[in-house]
């Protein structure tokens, strides 16, 4: 009884603590202002799949969240160009990293999907149901035509 007891009160301190949500503020020093020429465009899009369908993607910097995605959507964001290390995660989740370079007038694609390379996964199953994880990798943009079947998610500004 006491493994159960304890797995449960884990089980709770993780929901209870991963709280995130996006915010506002969160864009505050990386949009660009009025006038700059040096922006860059970030899209991220999270395709549809049977994996963490039911959590969203919360993506953003050390300053904060400023996209949530769900399953089958995308989100295109104006920043300012240099170097990012954006985040990647899910109420509940440990933040993963991935690091972008973002030059003034290009467009980079992103693709957040739910991670399962993580090791918890083969020994504990039901965890990745329970508290999934994403992870971000750039990807080209060579078809942008694919978010006409996607839903399109206003990044908080």
């Amino acid at each position: 009884m006491k493994p159960f007891c304890l797995s449960l009160t884990l089980c709770g301190a993780l929901l209870a603590t991963g709280c995130v949500s996006t915010s506002p503020q969160a864009m505050r020093d990386i949009a660009p202002r009025a006038g700059e020429a040096d922006a860059a465009t970030l899209v991220v899009y999270r395709e549809k799949s049977a994996q963490a369908a039911l959590a969203d993607v919360y993506i953003g910097t050390d300053d904060g969240y400023f996209i949530r995605l769900g399953d089958d959507e995308y989100a295109e964001v104006d920043l300012r160009s240099g170097f990012y290390e954006l985040k990647a995660k899910a109420k509940g989740s440990v933040p993963s990293e991935a690091t972008v370079k973002l030059n003034p007038e290009e467009t980079v694609c992103m693709r957040a999907r739910p991670n399962h390379e993580e090791l918890h996964l083969l020994v504990i199953p039901f965890v990745n149901a329970l508290v999934p994880s994403f992870v971000l990798e750039e990807t080209e943009c060579v078809d942008l035509d694919r978010f006409e079947r996607q839903v399109a998610v206003a990044p908080q500004e």
